[in-house]
């Protein structure tokens, strides 16, 4: 995908997403530096990025299944301790 082709591309996932992507920027995330942070960053925001990484919740998935990210579906960690040994664990 090109550049401009991102562009385009970008501009319409942007207006598919509208409702998603307000909430998220609705947060006004910053880094600890105070900057502001955008809800997703392309290759458009910096040159030697690679265009075929694509846009979040759009194919090849490549930047996660959600328009906005972890921001509007928070991560979930998942823990599984087992048993008593690797053995008895497998036995399940």
């Amino acid at each position: 995908m090109s550049l401009e082709e991102l562009k385009s591309a970008e501009a319409a996932w942007r207006r598919e997403h509208s409702a998603e992507l307000a909430a998220a920027e609705a947060k006004n995330a910053r880094c600890e530096d105070g900057l502001a942070l955008k809800v997703v960053y392309t290759a458009l925001d910096s040159a030697q990025a690679d265009a075929q990484t694509g846009l979040p919740g759009e194919f090849p998935y490549t930047r996660g299944n959600d328009a906005a990210g972890y921001r509007n579906k928070h991560w979930t960690i998942s823990h599984y301790a087992g048993f008593g040994s690797p053995r008895e664990t497998n036995v399940l």
